[in-house]
C-alpha cells in the first residue's frame, strides 16, 4: 500500500465545520489532496464532509472544472507545482467568481506558460490575486523556476496581463531574507507598479 501525506489540519478543520452547522460541510480540493486525504481517513473524507475534487483540463487528475455554491462559482486553475517525486501537474489554483467579480488565489505554482491566459479566460474580470510569491528576486538557483512558486519579480507581469485592482503577496517567505531585504522588495514593486 503506498504512503500518503496529508495535511492532518484537514481533519481538525472538518471536525470544527461539522460540530457547528447542521449541514455537512464542503471540502473543495485538488486531485492529490482528495487521493489523499481518503486514503488517510475515510470517515473524514466521505463520512462526514462531501468532497468536491476540482481539476482543469491543462492539470493531471480527475475532478470537475467548478462548482457553484450559492452565488459564488470556485473554477479551478491550472498550477504547476512539485507535489511529490514525479507528480508536478495535479495541484490547481482557485478562480472565485461572485456577482461583483472575480478573485483568483494562484496557490503554489510558477509563472507557466499560458498561465495567465487560462486564469483570464476563467475570470475576465479580476478585482483581486492573491499572489503565493516568494521573496526571491535577486538571486536565481539553477532549477528554480520548475520549482513551485511564484517570484516577486512575476508580480508585475501578472499585474500587467490580468490588471487586478489589488495584488496581495501572500507566501513572503521570512525563510528567503532579512526584514530589511523584504522591505527592499515591497518598495521595488511599489516603484515598479507606480504605487
Amino acid at each position: 500500500m503506498p504512503t500518503f501525506r496529508v495535511n492532518t489540519d484537514l481533519i481538525p478543520c472538518t471536525e470544527a465545520m461539522a460540530s457547528h452547522t447542521a449541514r455537512r460541510p464542503l471540502l473543495v480540493v485538488n486531485p492529490t489532496t482528495a487521493q489523499r486525504f481518503t486514503a488517510f481517513s475515510p470517515y473524514h473524507a466521505g463520512g462526514m464532509a462531501e468532497e468536491v475534487t476540482l481539476a482543469h483540463p491543462d492539470t493531471e487528475g480527475d475532478g470537475e472544472p467548478s462548482i457553484k455554491v450559492g452565488d459564488l462559482t470556485i473554477h479551478a486553475t491550472p498550477a504547476l507545482h512539485t507535489e511529490e517525486t514525479g507528480r508536478t501537474r495535479s495541484a490547481i489554483g482557485l478562480a472565485y467568481q461572485t456577482l461583483a467579480s472575480g478573485i483568483w488565489y494562484t496557490s503554489d505554482t510558477n509563472l507557466a506558460a499560458g498561465l495567465l491566459d487560462r486564469v483570464a479566460e476563467i475570470l475576465p474580470e479580476i478585482t483581486l490575486v492573491i499572489a503565493h510569491a516568494n521573496a526571491s528576486n535577486i538571486d536565481r538557483p539553477p532549477g528554480r523556476a520548475q520549482a513551485c512558486h511564484l517570484e516577486t519579480r512575476d508580480i508585475p507581469t501578472i499585474a500587467a496581463a490580468l490588471k487586478p485592482a489589488h495584488v496581495l503577496i501572500q507566501h513572503y517567505d521570512a525563510a528567503y531574507a532579512t526584514p530589511e531585504y523584504r522591505i527592499a522588495q515591497a518598495v521595488w514593486l511599489q516603484r515598479l507598479l507606480g504605487a
